[in-house]
């Protein structure tokens, strides 16, 4: 095939046909691509699976249009080996001119190969810092104490001891519990201290403010907005759910808040109705918020040797 002087043919119809198919995927690829970028979705994963589906329509828009862009590429990229090699490369040079699609067909792998560890570490270096932004600015607390396995209880005298220790200025905790709601089926409750929380921890709200944090009552939640949106829920409205004890609850609605990073889980209740209707009384994260400069930095030695010397299961 090398040495045939004659192109072989191509059907016209089809490159056609193959360009129009490969402009549609690119232009709404890029289309999908642009709006998970920059478009005000209700929900992270909603942003990610349209950059996904945007950069693998992209992706086969290439595949299907890189034929038509052999001959010029091989042209140029091939002009310096033929240079260098004479005839070998003028004869290797030629040949991948000579057939588009055999060339386009074989360098694919390499092409689809490359694309996945671009999109790949673009999309993880993307991800790290949204949910990395997220976490500074929700929480407001310079130590974090929790189990040492991340998400399991620990007990809730930490935070009593931790307060009483010298450069300590606030302290607050999370609890959380699963719950069967009427709408959306199992569901994850976050428990807060309505009188401390908004001390190392900032809600973004949707619907309410800060306020609508501190004077949650033992009949009312937050919801967490992508929730809200999925099922219907608007603030006003009650939600009913049944708890591991057996026993049903019911929560008003008081504020919607905007959940990054998938934490706080679908309710935000108070831990006194924790307690009451979910028997749950161990915190599971420790806020602690710390003073300025020196008196902080001692402050956090005395927290980590006290949780070190006193409570083997958290860190």
């Amino acid at each position: 095939a090398a040495l045939l002087e004659a192109a072989l043919p191509e059907s016209r119809r089809r490159g056609r046909v193959t360009a129009a198919v490969a402009a549609i995927l690119g232009l709404g690829g890029l289309a999908m691509l642009l709006v998970g970028l920059f478009a005000d979705l209700d929900s992270s994963s909603s942003s990610a699976g349209l950059m996904g589906a945007g950069m693998a329509a992209i992706l086969f828009s290439a595949s299907l249009y890189s034929p038509r862009l052999v001959k010029p590429l091989a042209g140029v990229a091939g002009w310096p080996l033929e240079r260098m090699r004479g005839l070998t490369g003028r004869l290797a040079r030629e040949n991948a001119m000579r057939k588009p699609g055999r060339t386009a067909v074989t360098s694919a792998a390499l092409m689809i190969g490359l694309t996945l560890v671009v999109f790949v570490t673009v999309f993880a270096a993307g991800l790290n810092r949204s949910i990395a932004s997220a976490i500074d600015t929700s929480f407001r607390n310079d130590v974090t104490v929790q189990s040492t396995d991340g998400f399991s209880p620990i007990p809730a005298q930490i935070s009593e001891e931790v307060e009483r220790i010298a450069g300590v200025e606030r302290v607050s905790s999370l609890r959380f519990g699963f719950a069967k709601a009427e709408a959306g089926g199992r569901q994850r409750v976050t428990a807060v201290d309505p009188a401390r929380i908004t001390e190392v921890f900032e809600f973004d709200f949707t619907d309410g403010a800060e306020e609508t944090a501190q004077r949650l009552t033992d009949r009312q939640a937050l919801v967490d907005e992508a929730y809200a949106s999925g099922n219907g829920v608007e603030v006003g409205d009650t939600v009913r759910v049944l708890t591991p004890t057996g026993k049903r609850a019911s929560f008003e609605i008081v504020g919607e808040v905007k959940d990054r990073t998938d934490f706080l889980g679908a309710l935000v209740v108070t831990q006194s109705a924790l307690a009451r209707h979910f028997d749950e009384r161990r915190d599971t994260y420790v806020l602690v918020g710390t003073a300025d400069g020196a008196a902080g930095a001692a402050a956090e030695r005395r927290v980590k040797q006290l949780v070190d010397r006193r409570f083997p299961s958290a860190e």
